[in-house]
C-alpha cells in the first residue's frame, strides 16, 4: 500500500545569520521611541509596530525574501514584521496572522529555557480525537525547539504560541508575514 500525505501544512526551517546586532538595537530604539504593542503578548512581553517603516530594517527584510526564493522557489514580499521581547515569566498565547500567506520567525537570543513554540494542529476534528498516538497526522501539537540564527516559515493559518520564559534573560525573535508575489 502507497501512502499519500494531503492537505500538507508545510513548516520550513532553515538556520540563517541576520544582523542581530543590528535587530537588537532597532528593537531598544522602538522601546525609547514607544513604538510598541502588546498584541498577543502576555505578562510582561512587548513587540516593535511594523519594522517596515524603520530604514535600519530594509537589508533585513530583503534577505528573508532571497531565502525564501532561494529554498522554495517562489517570490514573496515582506508585508510586515515585528521583534517581540519576552522577559522571565511571559509568552505568546495561541493566535493566528490574518491578511497574509505565510508566517515567519527568526530567533535573534533565546536563553535555555527561555521557551519553544508550540503549533497546533488546525484540523478541529483532530482536536476532539484520542488519536495523536497512532499516527503524526492526528497530532494536536507540535513543539519547536527556539534557537539562535534559526528562521521557520508556515502557514499564517496555523494556530501558534510559544511557552512561557522561564529563563533570566529575555527571549528576542523576529516574526514577520509575506505574501505570494
Amino acid at each position: 500500500m502507497i501512502r499519500k500525505e494531503f492537505f500538507e501544512t508545510p513548516l520550513w526551517i532553515s538556520d540563517i545569520s541576520l544582523n542581530n546586532k543590528l535587530l537588537i538595537e532597532i528593537l531598544e530604539e522602538c522601546i525609547k521611541q514607544k513604538y510598541t504593542d502588546t498584541k498577543s503578548s502576555i505578562n510582561g512581553a512587548i513587540q516593535t509596530l511594523n519594522l517596515l517603516n524603520v530604514d535600519n530594517f530594509f537589508h533585513t527584510k530583503k534577505t528573508i525574501e532571497e531565502l525564501f526564493l532561494q529554498e522554495t522557489g517562489k517570490e514573496v514580499t515582506v508585508k510586515n514584521a515585528w521583534i517581540c521581547k519576552n522577559p522571565k515569566g511571559s509568552k505568546n498565547k495561541i493566535h493566528v496572522h490574518g491578511k497574509c500567506d505565510i508566517s515567519g520567525v527568526y530567533y535573534i537570543k533565546v536563553p535555555k529555557n527561555s521557551g519553544n513554540i508550540i503549533f497546533h494542529n488546525p484540523n478541529q476534528v483532530v482536536q476532539t480525537q484520542e488519536l495523536y498516538d497512532k499516527d503524526k497526522c492526528f497530532s494536536q501539537v507540535w513543539y519547536i525547539n527556539s534557537e539562535e540564527n534559526k528562521i521557520m516559515f508556515f502557514p499564517s493559518w496555523v494556530p501558534h504560541e510559544t511557552e512561557e520564559n522561564k529563563a533570566e534573560n529575555d527571549r528576542i525573535a523576529l516574526s514577520f508575514n509575506i505574501v505570494y508575489n
